[in-house]
């Protein structure tokens, strides 16, 4: 369960009862100038708490030692709970415990190597000082080491070093094959290479003068991802005219008639239209944004924060257009997906 700004007693208790793991979000609160979550009241009543960045358009923030910094900051955390909230709780959050967030053995080796012996300098300059190392007793960098350097000295995952003071040591692993990539190299100057297996984004969404894409309604639920259960709305004989004219806007008017009656009853079965006949045949992936069929640099991070939102390893129910929480929807239909990163393909996206 996640964001809790506005949680109460209620559903503290609950919470508790049923083992509900909470996450907690301080740089949306941050940002969006909420009041934070009731952190305290939460851990007292044995609610396990997890941390997490939130990243997305309104709250662009990747780094967790910020976000552990302003969990202490914002929200009363010590440090020591804000690692643990960082590590094994947000493992046990998506159900992964077993597997990740402690150094044991029979557990995954993912895992950072700081560059200070301190380990709580990574909460206290997570405000941003992430390449300092901090002078004075005891705060010294691993090895005597008196440059200045990145904080975290080297990122491991299953064991292997993958990035080392801030480039990139496992180009198999973590980079896409689709270019070379220099461990030396900053990834800022890695040059973008669009990959051919990607250039069907850029035709969005393909109508014929007379033809639809073939649709077969027995199957077009995919059983190797979740689905989203029928959303518990009960409209009007008029909002569903509405809803059905609202999303016909986007066909050429030969086909109203053949899909008024497919989106009607998708609208019933569904609570939702949601334009199955056209989920692209290939699987949506979060490829690599360097890979991806656009302009500059700019334009291809939000291909790929769409296309991210669309990854079956992400979104919880990708094929409904659902991100998280159950109803949280990246786009209303199939098509508008299709039909954006078709025009982000072919459009300059400046962010300053």
């Amino acid at each position: 369960m996640s964001h809790l700004e506005h949680v109460n007693e209620n559903s503290i208790r609950a919470m508790a009862d049923n083992k509900i793991v909470g996450v907690a979000l301080p740089s949306t609160a941050f940002l969006l100038r909420l009041n934070p979550p009731p952190v305290r009241d939460l851990i007292e009543s044995n609610v396990p708490v997890a941390l997490a960045s939130d990243y997305n358009p309104n709250c662009p923030v990747m780094s967790m030692p910020l976000v552990m910094n302003q969990a202490c900051v914002m929200m009363g955390m010590t440090m020591e709970e804000a690692l643990v909230a960082s590590t094994i709780n947000s493992a046990a959050s998506i159900a992964v415990s077993d597997e990740v967030g402690t150094i044991e053995v029979g557990k995954r080796g993912d895992m950072l190597l700081l560059s200070t012996d301190v380990w709580q300098n990574l909460v206290y300059l997570g405000m941003g000082a992430m390449r300092c190392s901090p002078i004075g007793s005891g705060l010294g960098g691993v090895g005597g080491r008196d440059e200045v350097c990145p904080l975290i000295n080297e990122v491991l995952i299953g064991g292997r070093c993958v990035v080392r003071d801030g480039h990139f040591q496992d180009t198999e692993n973590v980079m896409s094959s689709s270019f070379s990539y220099s461990p030396n190299q900053s990834l800022m100057n890695v040059p973008a290479v669009p990959s051919p297996e990607y250039k069907f984004l850029a035709e969005g969404l393909v109508l014929s003068d007379d033809t639809l894409p073939p649709h077969n309604p027995e199957n077009e639920r995919d059983p190797s991802v979740p689905h989203s259960p029928k959303r518990p709305v009960n409209p009007t004989s008029e909002e569903k005219r509405l809803a059905i004219r609202n999303a016909l806007r986007y066909f050429p008017k030969q086909f109203h008639a053949e899909l008024g009656k497919e989106f009607m009853r998708e609208l019933d079965l569904y609570g939702h239209v949601y334009m199955y006949r056209f989920r692209p045949d290939k699987r949506l992936r979060a490829w690599n944004s360097r890979s991806l069929p656009a302009k500059n640099e700019q334009t291809r991070a939000v291909m790929h924060q769409i296309l991210n939102n669309l990854d079956p390893d992400v979104a919880q129910f990708p094929h409904e257009l659902v991100t998280y929480g159950g109803n949280v929807l990246l786009l209303f239909f199939f098509n508008c997906s299709l039909t954006l990163v078709k025009l982000y393909t072919h459009t300059h996206i400046y962010i300053y």
